[in-house]
């Protein structure tokens, strides 16, 4: 702030007011800075293999779950295209969610700076709206990826009867960050964290050069008996074909 600004607000019985006033100022000329900073193509510019690419991998749409579901390399770029096609006129509205998003991260993050500065009023309440807004914006935004994962996996089911059961599972489970073939079944929250746990033992071990526990050995065999598992497996074979129809497919004019 510069010095005279400075001298005025303190030596002023409304400093504390003016204080409050110009930090506003600062938080909404940041904001417009920042919108005009991270908008992205204009309104008229069509879809770009960027953003179907950047889309399909929010959605959960790679190449593994594909493959996992035993989608083929033709099926593939079946889903891709069927993607591109419902994604193309929502583009737009898209772009504008992620702009929200990004615009109410800043908001947050100005705020918070001014409030370790002092002179904003209310600030839990304040922050409070903020957090929210970023709440509200990034559930807009996921509406859209919900969208296109909904639209891509029912193209899914018109070759390929069982990927949308296996799709849907895979998606659901993703939470628990684990190898996309145990992500076929689902399973209660103690044996999700037992099978977690036991792959941990298992890649640490490795990484040591030591012997896996029993017990982790035991429930990570037990995990892959599961016929969905082991298909899942059987499926992951063609991984290199279905990720070259991906990219493909992606790239494609």
């Amino acid at each position: 702030m510069p010095e005279i600004i400075k001298r005025l607000a303190h030596r002023s019985p409304l400093g504390l007011a003016f204080n409050g006033l110009l930090l506003a100022l600062v938080i909404g000329l940041g904001a417009l800075i920042a919108a005009t900073a991270i908008r992205g193509p204009r309104s008229d510019d069509p879809l770009t293999n960027m953003e179907l690419r950047a889309a399909l991998i929010s959605a959960g749409l790679t190449a593994e779950p594909l493959a996992t579901a035993g989608l083929s390399p033709e099926q593939v770029e079946a889903l891709v295209d069927a993607a591109r096609a419902h994604l193309a006129p929502r583009i737009q509205p898209l772009r504008d969610a992620h702009f929200n998003v990004q615009v109410a991260n800043r908001a947050l993050a100005d705020l918070q700076r001014a409030v370790r500065q002092g002179g904003v009023e209310n600030p839990a309440g304040r922050l409070a709206q903020a957090r929210s807004a970023i709440t509200t914006a990034l559930a807009a935004r996921q509406a859209y990826w919900d969208g296109l994962f909904n639209a891509a996996v029912a193209e899914s089911g018109q070759t390929a009867p069982t990927a949308p059961t296996v799709l849907r599972t895979i998606h659901a489970n993703s939470g628990w960050k684990l190898p996309t073939q145990y992500l076929a079944v689902n399973r209660e929250e103690a044996a999700w964290v037992a099978l977690r746990d036991a792959l941990d033992n298992i890649r640490v071990a490795e990484q040591l050069g030591t012997t896996p526990s029993e017990q982790a050995q035991q429930t990570v065999a037990q995990a892959q008996q599961a016929s969905a598992v082991a298909q899942a497996l059987v499926n992951l074979g063609n991984l290199p074909a279905v990720s070259q129809a991906w990219e493909t497919a992606t790239l494609a004019d």
